[in-house]
């Protein structure tokens, strides 16, 4: 009943410790307007974007929100255009 008894004499294995911020990545506000805009192109899906960019899905559609409020801005070239609309009432002739 004594052969479970490990010997500690005898290297076990590694471990790795790792210091720092680890995957965690800094976007500067031009790669976070390209990425969003790259998404909002006609026929793109945004998981593949993100994906593609090495960014969770959550991450974009934080970034799509607030391009929309305003906080983050895209490059002229890719920002999809808006035209906005202008409707006149007139009045219904009968």
């Amino acid at each position: 009943m004594v052969d479970h008894i490990v010997d500690a004499s005898e290297p076990r294995g590694r471990i790795d410790i790792h210091v720092g911020t680890g995957r965690r990545r800094r976007w500067s506000d031009a790669v976070k307007g390209r990425i969003v805009a790259e998404s909002y192109a006609p026929g793109a899906v945004a998981s593949e974007v993100a994906r593609r960019h090495g960014v969770s899905p959550q991450h974009l559609f934080a970034w799509r929100k607030a391009a929309r409020a305003g906080l983050l801005s895209l490059p002229a070239e890719d920002a999809p255009f808006l035209v906005p609309l202008v409707s006149e009432l007139r009045p219904a002739t009968r």
